[in-house]
């Protein structure tokens, strides 16, 4: 009873919470790297999986999992890893954080230029139509999500949205992604790793 000024510090001691993150250019940065890294720990692999795996190019052998072989023979429930949506959606809340915060930097760090700004949000539509293209290819109607999961009190079940409104979604998100985007970062690895006017 005498040993606290408060009584509770909710604040994470490891982290960094939403409210003192979206301050500067370097950590809208950071965001958008982010969404990279989300790709390349989680949906790429099922981007293969669901095309091929279907389609009587892979013969089942040695080293399948179960669910890859019940892929395979059509045999596709909802308890089958190989096709949990969650690594894509995953991707896409990233996405739609960036897409959400990142124009109210611009107030806070006056550094940050309108043609950086951009070529982050061009980074950001670009791979969320990527997700949802594979989703809209591999199943025709999935949930559509425009705006980023910022709290518990916004997670809920979405319904499926038709085929057609997604890909209508895509092809608008390409065209400002294609205006937004930058022809090069000034170094090859970035120019061949993200998203520029040529992807």
């Amino acid at each position: 009873s005498c040993s606290c000024n408060k009584y509770l510090s909710l604040r994470p001691e490891d982290g960094v919470t939403r409210d003192i993150f979206w301050q500067s250019k370097e950590q809208l940065q950071a965001g958008v790297i982010g969404i990279y890294n989300g790709l390349a720990t989680g949906p790429i692999g099922n981007c293969f999986a669901w095309g091929e795996l279907r389609a009587d190019f892979i013969v089942p052998g040695t080293g399948m999992t179960n669910d890859e072989i019940n892929l395979t023979e059509g045999n596709i429930l909802s308890t089958n890893a190989v096709t949990n949506w969650a690594s894509f959606y995953s991707v896409i809340n990233r996405c739609n954080t960036v897409l959400d915060f990142a124009p109210g930097i611009k107030a806070i760090d006056k550094t940050l230029t309108q043609e950086q700004l951009n070529a982050s949000l061009a980074e950001a539509l670009t791979i969320r139509s990527l997700m949802y293209f594979y989703l809209v290819r591999s199943f025709g109607d999935v949930p559509l999500k425009l705006k980023s999961t910022s709290s518990d009190t916004e997670v809920s079940q979405l319904a499926k949205t038709s085929q057609k409104v997604i890909l209508d979604q895509i092809v608008a998100d390409l065209k400002t992604a294609e205006s937004y985007a930058v022809v090069t970062y000034g170094d090859n690895d970035s120019d061949k790793g993200r998203v520029t006017k040529y992807t």
